[in-house]
Formats: C-alpha cells, sequence, structure tokens
C-alpha cells in the first residue's frame, strides 16, 4: 500500500487514522488514536516502500535512534513499525498547530518571541548533536506547538530515513532548499548544516523573506555561490548586532559558522538589546487553534457524543461550531491588529529613547521621559489583557459563554483603539523631536 491509499477511517499498526494534519515532501501526517489506549498521536506515513528486510531493519534502526531522543523541546516517538511495506511513526500529537502556520511566510515576527524561539530550538539541536545526530530539515514547518504554547523540534531524521530508501519520492528535496546549507546541498551535512538552517529560518522571521529568492536551482546555487543581503537593508531597524550575528551563521564554509549551535543561540541572545529582550512576548504563546472540535480534530464518534452530552447538560447558551469559527476569526483580526500596532509602537519609542532623548535637557527630558513610561505602561498593561483574554482559547467550546466571549471582542478592540491612538501621539512627538533637533 502506497502513501497516496491512505485515508481516514484506516488501521495503520494500533492507530486508526482520522483527519490528514499535512503533506510534506517526505511524508503525510493523520490524526490516530491508538486501538486500547485510546491516545491521540501524529501518524507519520513516510513516502517510502521498504522492497526488502535490509530496507525494514535499516528503518528501525534509524527510527530506534530518533525514539532514543528524550529533550523538553523534541516531539516524542511513541511508537514505528512498518505495514505492508510502508514505515511509519507515530509521535506525540502537537495540537497547536506549527510555527509555518502561526507565522505565515512574508509575516514579521518581534524580536523577542524569534529569541524564545531560538534558544528552544537550539537547546532541542544541541541535544540532538550531542547524540551524533544531525536533523537535516530544521524549518518551521518541522517547529510544532504543544498544549502549553511550548514549540518542539519534530522530524529528527525524517529525511535521513526517507533518503535511505531506495523508492523514495525526491521531489521532497525542492521544499526544503531554502534552508539548506551549501554542504548540505552537497550531500555532506553535519551539525553545522542545522545551525544554518535555523538562521535561515530567523532571517525570514525578522525580515519578511528568504535570504534568496527564485526556483529550486536558482536558490541552490545561490546558497552555494552568493552571499545573503544584509537584512539591515530589507528591515533598517533591525539592531546591527542581530545582523552580524546572522551573517556568521549564514557564512558558507561551517568553520566560519559558531563553533555550536548553542553558541549561536547565546550570541544572538547578547544581540538584542536590553529593552526588547524585556519585552512581553505578545504574540506567545497565542495558538493558532488549539480547540479540537474548532480544527475539526474530533477523532472518533465517542468522543463527539460525550462532547454533544456535556453540552446538553449545560445551563447556559452555548455555541454552534459555526457561530464559534466566526467569533473565533473577529477576536483573532483584532489580535493580529493587536500585534501590528505594537511593533511600530515600540519602534517609534526605540527611536526617541536611543536617538532624541540624548540631545534633551531638564523639563523638556522629564515631560519626553515622562510620556514614553505611561505609554509603555499601558502597552504592557493591554498585553496581559490580551494573553490572559486569548487564554480562553485553550478552553473546551462547551465551557466558553458565547456572551463572555462576545466581550473579550470588545475588549479586544478597546485595547486596540487605545494602541492606535498612542501610537499617533508617539508618532508625532517623534516628529516634533526630529523638528526640533
Amino acid at each position: 500500500m502506497t502513501h497516496s491509499q491512505f485515508a481516514p477511517g484506516q488501521w495503520l499498526g494500533n492507530y486508526s487514522l482520522s483527519n490528514l494534519l499535512g503533506r510534506g515532501g517526505f511524508a503525510e501526517v493523520y490524526l490516530g488514536e491508538h486501538r486500547y489506549l485510546r491516545t491521540l498521536a501524529a501518524i507519520k506515513i513516510l513516502h517510502a516502500n521498504l522492497a526488502n528486510q535490509k530496507e525494514v531493519e535499516s528503518f528501525q534502526q534509524e527510527a530506534r535512534t530518533i525514539a532514543a531522543l528524550d529533550h523538553s523541546n523534541i516531539v516524542r516517538v511513541l511508537d514505528f513499525d512498518v505495514s505492508a511495506g510502508t514505515p511509519f511513526i507515530a509521535m506525540t500529537y502537537a495540537p497547536g498547530g506549527s510555527l509555518r502556520q502561526r507565522h505565515p511566510r512574508g509575516q514579521l515576527v518581534p524580536l523577542q518571541v524569534v529569541l524564545h524561539y531560538v534558544k528552544r530550538m537550539a537547546s532541542a539541536l544541541h541535544f540532538a548533536h550531542g547524540q551524533r545526530i544531525v536533523h537535516r530539515d530544521v524549518k518551521p514547518d518541522n517547529m510544532l506547538v504543544n498544549q502549553q504554547g511550548e514549540p518542539l523540534l519534530s522530524d529528527f531524521g525524517i529525511a535521513s530515513i526517507a533518503h535511505s530508501t531506495a523508492s523514495l519520492d525526491n521531489q521532497g528535496m525542492a521544499g526544503t532548499i531554502p534552508y539548506m546549507a551549501p554542504e548540505q546541498i552537497q550531500g555532506k551535512p553535519r551539525p553545522a548544516s542545522d545551525q544554518y538552517a535555523l538562521a535561515v529560518t530567523v532571517y525570514a522571521w525578522v525580515t519578511g523573506r528568504f535570504p534568496f529568492q527564485g526556483n529550486a536551482m536558482d536558490i541552490a546555487v545561490q546558497h552555494l555561490e552568493k552571499l545573503p543581503p544584509r537584512p539591515r537593508l530589507l528591515v533598517s531597524d533591525l539592531p546591527p548586532t542581530v545582523e552580524d550575528v546572522l551573517l556568521k551563521a549564514l557564512a558558507k564554509e561551517p568553520q566560519q559558522r559558531y563553533s555550536s549551535i548553542n553558541d549561536f543561540a547565546i550570541a544572538f541572545e547578547q544581540a538584542i538589546p536590553d529593552d526588547i529582550r524585556s519585552h512581553p512576548l505578545l504574540s506567545f504563546p497565542i495558538p493558532a487553534a488549539s480547540s479540537p472540535l474548532l480544527e475539526g480534530r474530533v477523532t472518533s464518534s465517542e468522543m463527539l457524543a460525550e462532547l454533544r452530552a456535556q453540552r446538553e447538560q449545560v445551563a447556559r447558551p452555548t455555541f454552534s461550531e459555526e457561530d464559534a469559527w466566526t467569533l473565533f476569526e473577529a477576536i483573532e483580526q483584532q489580535s493580529d491588529e493587536f500585534g501590528k500596532l505594537i511593533k511600530p509602537m515600540n519602534r517609534e519609542t526605540e527611536i526617541i529613547v536611543y536617538e532624541l532623548l540624548p540631545l534633551l535637557e531638564g523639563e523638556q527630558r522629564a515631560a519626553v521621559l515622562g510620556h514614553i513610561r505611561a505609554t509603555n505602561a499601558d502597552a504592557k498593561r493591554a498585553s496581559s489583557q490580551f494573553e490572559i483574554i486569548m487564554s480562553w482559547r485553550n478552553r473546551p467550546l462547551q465551557e466558553i459563554d458565547p456572551e463572555v466571549m462576545r466581550t473579550v471582542q470588545r475588549v479586544l478592540q478597546d485595547m486596540n483603539e487605545k494602541l492606535r491612538k498612542h501610537l499617533e501621539e508617539i508618532r508625532i512627538l517623534r516628529r516634533q523631536l526630529q523638528q526640533n533637533r
């Protein structure tokens, strides 16, 4: 049975397959429910057919190695097997989706949020490198979010396992070319290759684009021969120290990068100004969609029946799924607007504090400082309220009061209106100070 023949409702080993969670170059991933334990797992079915015992044993050895990786930021392997020649791996189900879903391509991610991701992904990779394992496919698609909102690195060794089979669908390589280090393109992956891929990921998060553009072949050639554009040419207010760290991690020669991925993470953290590092994590953790019902991830009729029974017992009015979708989409729009307001407000504040404030004296300096502090205090309060509000999205649908959620939407609107006012005030202040300079 090839990967294209699998469908919801079928059994694979001890797992009943439910809806398709994702599809990539090397595998398809289904939500599965264990036959006896009734627990959920992500079932990754590789695009390969193991034709002989040698290939089966090779897969089993690779899978055992991955399963031995025990780290808080690595997705756990729960089981693995071969069914009718098709290898599959059962892994911990991460309901928060991937960082690719949370931050679509082209979207800028705040530095303090990027730092949070980098520290955890680097910790996971540093641990794996200590076990002599190279990931080979570091990218946001393989960074998943658990129930607590923490990022987990997935797919360790999947590329290696897939390439070890003769029937691999090699088209999968094109999907990861934008992240590949020069030596990996040349067939010589090493720990420094994962550092390069993480640096490409960070580059895209802080600039909104990949270092190299074009088709797969064009990008591969640029990885080998061309220096990436300096990030500050794309985002002028990016700290120069951050740019320096990224360009070092993107060096063509592995030995010119940081000596370890942990050193890269440390250098990246030190490159971010203290005031930015201390900002609240405005966009983390906010699950993209953490309700299994909202995502269509209810895996069995028993679970759905139980949920409906619970709803019937609740006295207060409850959502229909359609109403919930509509309201959560409205709240999502407000949350996006919140993030778009906070970032430029931080930029305006940094310009005033670092460039203009040192030129002021006496009462004028005190007045500007007072305004900045009041603005920042309101922004921090808004951020705290925002995270409390968004935590409602972690609750089961039947526990949510529609009136409470409509109030949530109104509170978000009010917060955004207040931030818009602050942003306009601080822009006027910055222009006035620049004119008087």
